[in-house]
């Protein structure tokens, strides 16, 4: 259930059996089962301009630094040390991503189906988005570039497809949002 005293909102962001909300003024409001501390926000936290749920909880500041916390068994809240510039935030199951404002990405956590392994030549991204084992970018041009599980066809781009302004992952699925507004 929302929390009746819940307004002034910007983003939300959710998993599994729980929910964030950041709202206008940065701070965030959490509700639902606090599994491996995911709902336990760290102490201070302000200024935060974007969220991301996984098993464990991202919080982008607007200083380009990220917070993590929650579930921690692959390492996907341990922030890269010299990480710096991040723009924006993912988070798949156990593995999280950030996209530098230089284009670039780079991924930490679990890697056991490749969802870490980015693609050696990738830049030129505007977005990137998490599944529950598999990472999608969605690039300057609008094309896309996905990998990691495959089981179900998620990060297999349907043939023709073009023109993508947006990217969404669930655990085992992928859509993509065209610049006409249809979605794939």
């Amino acid at each position: 259930d929302t929390p009746n005293t819940l307004s002034d909102i910007r983003q939300i962001s959710g998993w599994v059996n729980y929910t964030y909300a950041l709202k206008n003024d940065g701070t965030l409001v959490g509700w639902g089962n606090n599994y491996q501390g995911v709902l336990s926000t760290p102490p201070n936290l302000s200024g935060v301009s974007q969220i991301e749920s996984g098993y464990h909880m991202y919080a982008l500041k607007g200083d380009g630094t990220l917070v993590g916390w929650g579930a921690n068994s692959q390492g996907q809240c341990n922030t890269p040390a010299d990480l710096s510039a991040v723009v924006q935030v993912a988070c798949g199951e156990e593995h999280t991503y950030a996209r530098k404002s230089d284009g670039t990405l780079l991924g930490w956590g679990s890697n056991g189906a490749g969802e870490c392994n980015t693609p050696s030549n990738l830049v030129g991204v505007r977005q990137v988005d998490c599944g529950g084992y598999f990472t999608y970018a969605l690039k300057n041009d609008g094309t896309l570039v996905g990998w990691g599980r495959d089981q179900f066809s998620q990060t297999t781009t349907p043939a023709g497809l073009a023109g993508i302004a947006q990217i969404a992952c669930g655990f085992e699925f992928s859509y993509a949002l065209s610049s006409a507004g249809t979605l794939s």
